[in-house]
């Protein structure tokens, strides 16, 4: 009997807001389903995307590459650091970030051969010299 009445109770569907800054084209894309209700756009206070009715509670806050978090660190380290204060207050928030952990360990050599835009603080790495070997990690 309760199984039947929780399958005739029709949820409403959540909306995904993805901050109006996100790059065209980069990002997450959350199409219509059974639960959720699909992507729209708008201007955020804190973080990339959240859910709407929850902006207080919930944000994600999405890093694409090694590359893109050292800038925040560095290049716009008073900015990233009143957004990290801001999802501090939140109850449920995170920066997620995609890409392979050894991106960062192996940061700045391995970011710089992936990344679309280095870290103007960082050099480009040199060629190697005739007969040099590079150290290996085992």
């Amino acid at each position: 009997m309760l199984a039947d009445l929780n399958a005739s109770v029709e949820r409403p569907k959540y909306l995904v807001i993805r901050d109006d800054r996100e790059k065209t084209g980069k990002g997450w894309h959350f199409p219509p389903s059974e639960t959720c209700g699909g992507t729209v756009i708008g201007r955020l206070a804190t973080g990339d995307y959240t859910i709407q009715s929850l902006e207080s509670t919930v944000a994600l806050e999405r890093k694409a590459s090694a590359a893109e978090l050292s800038r925040n660190f560095f290049a716009g380290s008073e900015l990233f650091r009143a957004e990290l204060e801001r999802l501090q207050q939140l109850e449920f928030a995170a920066v997620v970030c995609e890409f392979p952990i050894d991106h960062i360990l192996e940061f700045p050599r391995r970011c710089l051969q992936i990344s679309d835009r280095p870290h103007p603080r960082i050099p480009p790495p040199r060629a190697a010299e005739p007969g040099h070997q590079e150290p290996t990690s085992d």
